[in-house]
């Protein structure tokens, strides 16, 4: 078995750090100020932040403080500062999503751990490199990998001395990691910026060519993750750390979750077999907890699509199941109902756990904390009181069961809970002018005090304190991180105990002063790579997503000298005389360029990566990706002079994020189009100036909201044969009758695609930046527009 990981909580209320502390969480993860992915909900303040990462180290714990959302230009200050204040009062690591900031924080603050936010998508070989160049120590893995995936990355990492992080518990994003803009162009509230509207747990219909195909329903809505089954395997993976979603989470719900996952964790580092450990009770505990659809999801750990991935039509807290009512008793204020046979015949809900009542609709009926909980006759049934009488009287039958809360778990009145912590090598030595030393080692850092640090000097006995006591005395450590590592005992002073105790702790104090050691990689140092790709210049760019193999190319913009970017998907299913024969249709200053998915899929991944080596050398100009990484592909790959186009996954926000992806080997870069038109614009014209790339604008088309490793309109993978999306064009309508195009992507292995309703306009901001300055190219997407509207846009380009 494997080291045992950390286990990482949230915390978004000071009752909830204290209840993930009591629970046993070795590292706690909280916000402070705006700057982070809950906005203003569950925040501290920079006091509190200060007092509770100083009650987290005296009880052995780490604190991690998120700055993970994308910032503009002017907020970097903001939060160069209060990474500033963090490091200075001890917290442990920033997480951090934005590279301009991960680019400012390594040049400015080298010392302070920088952890890679789930939200970068660091879900490949050459992104876990890009973010360690910029000083990263950590990376949060992307919670779509299956556990394969996350042990070889995990595997990758290690060799280069980077942790990995995963998600193991809580709500699950339907997204791809750090892909979503669906609430953004829905409702203006963008995900990246911690302000999400939850779009993918509203309802949809799902049109088939225009025509009713499924029902209304939250297509997009998973049920939560929930590893605990399977811990054995994932703690297997190597991988460092185990995060516990649920920053807004209740406080009961944090200081029970952290227990179980805690306890598990500790007996499977025993080597107790799983199925003792593992059990339905710790799990049912869980669910009791939260739970979306009545189950837990591991369906991207297994590698496996289908319906039972989505929560189903109730996407709140389902509860657990308890059984269906049996009688009523208004009057007594009481009720009974038979057991659900899934239930353990002795189980019983605790008093005061939340009871809710359902009619068969999956509506509530009514809910209370339950009172007086016995078994009824033969145990077959459960009596309980706790509902008001007025309640009661109002009810008819059928009513279902359901437990919604319980007040703890048998897990958090464990006693002595083990934490990781760190050994701890301590040498008791002399100096040569006679003092008493006191050294302590643990793996990043060093500290050595000698007698003078005692005040009072330490009274002087007639008798050495024996070899054995005072390595008693040194293995003392208490409630500190560390536990005894080797003890090295050169010289016994003659001391009293209490003084021998006095410079123990007076060194363990200024062991926990000092901060990590110096990257000895420096985002400069990383900057110094000389860049090795050279590439044409286009006075356009035009994409194609929804293009498939044998499809021809408008003829509108054959006519056109342009970057011609369609999917690597198909297009790798091309030869070289395909690619060719495609070729000589464009116009003869046109090039083709290929369109990454935004994260490897495995299951394809190689035939891409072989596709696009074939047709590099049949002449292939362009890749364009959004995650970092593509440069260190193309190295990889041999696929020299093209160009390395920063997609709009890249979230390319503030001029530092343009300087680390420059730094990277990216020669173009799109601004965000999240970005309002005129801070786009602005962007642009700096970056063509400022830079070694190319600027790029967008001029007019669907943004891809939403890039999902899961089909809702197949409930399937590619090898089980669905064909649906090569028979039809697929769509979402909402409530508003907004019409979202879909593209499920068989030829990714059944990935799945949600675009904008609309296109975003051609508008007099952009276009007059366009006009003034010909070194910044626009960007044109084109979806299902007619090849008249395609002039017209083009037209418009022009004038």
């Amino acid at each position: 078995m494997h080291t045992t990981p950390e286990l990482l909580a949230p915390a978004g209320s000071r009752e909830s750090f204290l209840a993930a502390l009591d629970s046993g969480a070795d590292a706690i993860y909280l916000g402070s100020g705006r700057l982070n992915a809950r906005g203003d909900k569950a925040q501290f303040t920079q006091e509190e932040l200060r007092e509770l990462v100083d009650l987290a180290h005296k009880r052995g714990a780490k604190v991690y403080l998120t700055l993970n959302i994308l910032l503009h230009d002017e907020e970097l200050e903001e939060a160069v500062a209060l990474a500033s204040f963090a490091h200075e009062i001890g917290v442990d690591a920033c997480i951090v999503q934005d590279r301009g900031l991960m680019r400012c924080l390594a040049r400015r603050i080298p010392e302070l751990a920088v952890h890679a936010s789930t939200q970068c998508t660091a879900g490949t070989e050459e992104a876990i490199v890009a973010y360690a160049a910029l000083g990263c120590r950590r990376v949060v893995l992307p919670r779509e990998l299956a556990i394969e995936e996350i042990r070889e990355l995990t595997a990758f990492a290690h060799e280069r001395k980077i942790e990995t992080e995963v998600f193991i518990h809580g709500a699950l994003c339907v997204s791809v990691s750090g892909q979503c803009h669906m609430s953004h162009f829905m409702g203006g509230r963008s995900a990246n910026r911690g302000d999400c509207a939850q779009s993918c747990r509203m309802s949809y219909r799902i049109l088939r060519n225009g025509e009713a195909f499924r029902g209304e329903g939250p297509w997009l809505s998973p049920k939560d993750l929930g590893a605990f089954t399977i811990l054995n395997k994932v703690m297997e993976t190597g991988v460092d750390s185990l995060k516990i979603e649920g920053r807004l989470r209740r406080p009961d719900y944090v200081g029970q979750v952290t227990a179980v996952y805690r306890s598990a964790l500790a007996e499977l580092a025993k080597q107790l077999q799983p199925a003792s450990v593992l059990t339905e009770d710790r799990e049912r505990s869980l669910l009791v907890a939260f739970n979306r659809g009545g189950a837990f999801n591991q369906q991207f750990w297994s590698d496996r699509r289908d319906k039972n991935f989505l929560s189903g039509p109730h996407t709140g807290h389902q509860g657990v199941f308890l059984g269906v009512v049996s009688e009523v008793k208004a009057d007594k204020g009481s009720l009974e109902f038979f057991r659900s046979p899934a239930l353990p015949p002795d189980y019983l809900p605790q008093p005061g756990s939340q009871i809710t009542l359902r009619l068969p609709d999956g509506s509530d009926a009514a809910s209370a904390p339950c009172g007086v909980v016995a078994a009824g006759d033969m145990s077959r049934t459960i009596r309980l009181q706790g509902f008001h009488p007025q309640i009661l009287r109002k009810l008819s039958l059928p009513l279902d069961v359901w437990q919604m809360s319980q007040v703890s778990v048998p897990e958090q009145a464990a006693k002595g809970r083990e934490r990781r912590k760190t050994p701890l090598s301590i040498t008791l030595t002399q100096d040569s002018a006679g003092r008493i030393v006191l050294r302590l080692n643990e793996a990043s850092k060093e500290i050595e005090v000698d007698e003078r640090v005692l005040d009072p000097a330490p009274g002087v006995t007639e008798k050495e304190i024996s070899a054995e006591r005072c390595r008693e005395q040194l293995s003392k450590l208490g409630d500190s991180p560390y536990t005894t590592g080797d003890i090295t005992i050169e010289k016994c002073p003659a001391w009293r105990i209490s003084d021998l105790n006095r410079l123990r702790r007076s060194a363990l104090a200024e062991l926990g002063k000092i901060r990590p050691a110096k990257l000895q990689e420096t985002v400069a140092a990383a900057e110094t790579r000389t860049k090795q790709f050279a590439y044409q210049d286009w006075p356009l760019i035009v994409t194609l997503p929804f293009w498939r193999l044998g499809e021809s190319i408008p003829a509108v913009l054959a006519a056109e000298p342009l970057l011609l970017l369609l999917p690597a998907g198909e297009l790798a299913g091309l030869d070289a005389a395909g690619f060719t024969e495609l070729s000589q249709k464009l116009h003869a200053k046109s090039g083709i360029g290929a369109l990454l998915p935004p994260e490897r899929i495995p299951e394809v991944a190689d035939f891409i990566e072989q596709g696009l080596q074939r047709l590099h050398t049949a002449g292939l100009q362009a890749l364009a990706a959004g995650p970092s990484g593509l440069p260190g592909l193309a190295d990889r790959l041999g696929l020299k002079s093209l160009a390395l186009i920063s997609w709009q996954g890249n979230h390319l926000w503030n001029r530092e994020s343009a300087r680390a992806l420059a730094a990277e080997g990216f020669t173009h870069g799109l601004p965000s189009p999240e970005l309002e038109a005129p801070e786009s614009a602005d962007l642009a014209e700096w970056i063509g100036v400022e830079t070694d790339m190319h600027a790029l604008l967008w001029a007019y088309g669907r943004t891809q909201s939403m890039f999902t490793r899961f089909c809702p309109v197949g409930f399937s993978r590619g090898a089980e044969g669905c064909t649906l999306c090569r028979e039809a064009q697929f769509s979402f309508a909402d409530g508003r009758d907004r019409v979202f195009p879909l593209r499920p992507r068989r030829e990714l292995a059944c990935a799945f695609e949600v675009w904008q309703s609309e296109a975003l306009p051609l508008t007099p901001v952009i276009s007059r930046v366009l006009a003034k300055n010909a070194n910044i190219t626009p960007l044109v997407v084109f979806t299902d527009e007619s090849e008249g509207r395609m002039a017209d846009i083009l037209r418009e380009l022009r004038r």
